[in-house]
């Protein structure tokens, strides 16, 4: 077996607690007056009203400066009306508050101001008035609380613990008050409950008892919010669609009523969304935020009380940001927390109740994120024009190895079922040489090579690169405590590869030069012969998997962790610990490698610090 010239990398990381995750927004009817944030230690903070214990502390007086509510370390949370919803990195779900629904989920009915845990294998949250909904790892939909206008989903009862609402597919949730809107992984947007104003987008007024897909967003849907009476939707291409109702101009130019499924808002650029209670804000990719609509608090932004169908520019250089009823709170690029809006509990978090609505004020710094925000992609920001782009991968099972009769199969590529217990993330590109040069401190490559993978390096340098990388976030204050970045196993890698699929490559059986970066000379299977490249290619220079990763087969193979051994025959669960061995293991193949070794099955081994 020929090891490849252009010596392996493994251009992606995982992080071994798994995600960055936390919630949608609460929208109008939202009479919630508190609010939320995580630190860069992972402890939860929060402020404003605390009538009902939903601070966590059993005075139930209001908060004017952040109060904490557990020390974490958290990785998620929502406000609900007068309700609080967390999760914390070992994935169990935490609530505090009013609980006259079962919005708590205890299955009591009885108010809290200790938290209490529901649930277990959580990975993301979101609350409405006197409902709250839970995305769980497998991808299913759970939810506990007040139903009465079907924001559950479905036509019963209210429950009083977590229901199941829907088997899976699930990647984001949204709430206002009294109603519902998720995006599922392939794309589409459904929404329940309150609908009186077309809110959901479904090309109807009428009360749903089940939720109800937004057809005009087709599959194109990559971020949702919704208030009580408007919705706002962020397609793939970055286009901003909205519905529902617009009295205040929440959504721009359309007209006051009538509605009643997405139009398009802003043509491009938008990355994130928040719907406030009659307002919206959103962050473009070039990270500015802007605001829209009714102004009566001051949440615009703009130093006035006038309502606004134009949107206004309110800060640059920001990462996060989550809108109230009548407050916009934003988190920039260094962890600084402002606020703006109605205060009249405290709830945007100055030390005082006094409005603010002429410029941003500061809360505090070191906050890492806000509810309202998911992050299924993850941006590890080198620098302000570079940064390494990472993908959530959802927990699942999969056949790893390859079947008897595939041709070029090495006898330790068994075939075994592997099952995922814990997601994680995984770098949607190789490691470019310049992301490599920031990390490691080295001289800058030269601009026709900057995009070109990380090669000839080693296993020990690999690592090297992980220990730097978490080191550098660390000190950012990036990371959530107990995080880092490592080399994925070889299970994750294939996982990852293969994308769902069974076949020996990703798209199919057969494979030319044309589909990946690999010796075209020796295709696969009934693949034509082609051209080479002769070398790297610039990462992403091919077409992605189903999951978005690019470059899984060929250009330049790509260490995992552990040590090279002889497949199992039985199922495993992972994460297992290390396997004995003693050669390193790595994946991919290479661009001088023939079509057989760039399958997804393929395993090359090498000395340990070659």
């Amino acid at each position: 077996m020929s090891f490849p010239k252009s010596s392996i990398f493994c251009r992606r990381f995982i992080t071994c607690l798994a995600v960055f995750l936390a919630t949608a927004t609460v929208g109008w009817g939202n009479v919630a007056k508190h609010s939320l944030f995580i630190k860069k230690d992972g402890s939860l903070w929060g402020m404003g009203k605390n009538d009902y214990g939903q601070l966590a502390d059993s005075d139930h007086s209001n908060k004017l400066s952040p109060q904490q509510i557990d020390a974490g370390p958290v990785i998620a949370c929502a406000t609900g009306g007068y309700h609080t919803l967390y999760v914390k990195a070992d994935f169990t779900l935490w609530t505090v508050g009013r609980n006259s629904h079962g919005q708590l989920g205890d299955n009591t009915g009885i108010d809290r101001n200790q938290s209490v845990q529901v649930a277990s294998d959580v990975i993301a949250v979101a609350a409405g008035g006197y409902h709250s909904l839970f995305i769980k790892k497998d991808g299913s939909l759970w939810g506990m609380g007040d139903n009465g206008w079907k924001q559950l989903g479905f036509a019963g009862a209210s429950p009083q613990s977590p229901t199941q609402l829907l088997a899976g597919n699930v990647s984001k949730i949204a709430c206002g008050w009294s109603n519902t809107m998720l995006l599922k992984k392939d794309g589409t947007v459904w929404g329940s409950g309150v609908n009186s104003s077309g809110q959901l987008g479904t090309g109807s007024s009428a009360l749903p008892t089940a939720f109800v897909q937004a057809t005009s967003i087709g599959t194109d849907g990559a971020d949702i919010a919704i208030s009580n009476a408007h919705s706002l939707v962020v397609k793939k291409d970055g286009s901003l669609w909205g519905s529902g109702q617009n009295p205040h101009g929440q959504l721009f130019n359309l007209p006051a009523s009538g509605n009643l499924t997405h139009s398009s808002l802003v043509g491009s650029g938008v990355r994130s969304v928040s719907a406030g209670g009659e307002h919206s804000a959103y962050l473009k990719s070039d990270n500015t935020l802007w605001t829209v609509g009714r102004n009566h608090k001051g949440q615009l932004g703009n130093g006035t009380y006038g309502n606004l169908n134009s949107p206004h520019q309110v800060a640059t250089g920001i990462a996060q940001v989550k809108s109230g009823s009548a407050t916009v709170h934003f988190l920039d690029e260094n962890g600084t927390l402002q606020g703006l809006g109605n205060n009249d509990t405290g709830q945007v978090g100055d030390g005082s109740s006094t409005q603010r609505f002429a410029s941003p004020v500061q809360i505090t710094t070191g906050a890492l994120r806000l509810e309202g925000t998911f992050n299924n992609a993850l941006c590890v920001e080198l620098n302000s024009t570079v940064d390494i782009e990472m993908l959530w991968v959802e927990p699942g099972s999969f056949t790893m190895g390859a079947p008897s009769h595939e041709v070029s199969r090495n006898p330790k590529e068994t075939e075994h079922n592997v099952t995922h217990s814990q997601g994680f993330y995984l770098g949607k590109f190789e490691v470019t040489k310049e992301q490599w040069a920031l990390v490691m401190g080295q001289s800058l490559p030269s601009p026709q090579d900057k995009l070109r993978p990380a090669e000839y390096l080693g296993y020990v340098q690999a690592k090297d690169f992980c220990s730097r990388l978490t080191n550098l976030e660390n000190i950012a204050g990036r990371l959530t405590r107990g995080w880092e970045y490592v080399l994925p196993t070889e299970a994750e890698w294939e996982y990852a590869c293969r994308a769902g699929t069974t076949t020996v490559f990703e798209w199919g059986d057969d494979a030319e030069s044309t589909q990946a970066n690999f010796n075209g000379a020796l295709p696969y299977g009934n693949g034509a012969s082609g051209v080479s490249v002769g070398r790297s290619a610039n990462v992403g220079s091919y077409s992605s998997n189903a999951w978005g990763f690019y470059d899984m087969h060929g250009n330049i193979s790509e260490w995992a962790t552990g040590w090279y051994y002889t497949s199992p025959s039985t199922p495993v669960v992972y994460p297992v610990g290390v396997q004995p061995g003693s050669h390193n293991i790595s994946r991919g193949g290479s661009w001088d490698d023939s079509g057989g070794e760039v399958r997804s099955a393929k395993r090359f081994f090498n000395m340990p610090g070659n």
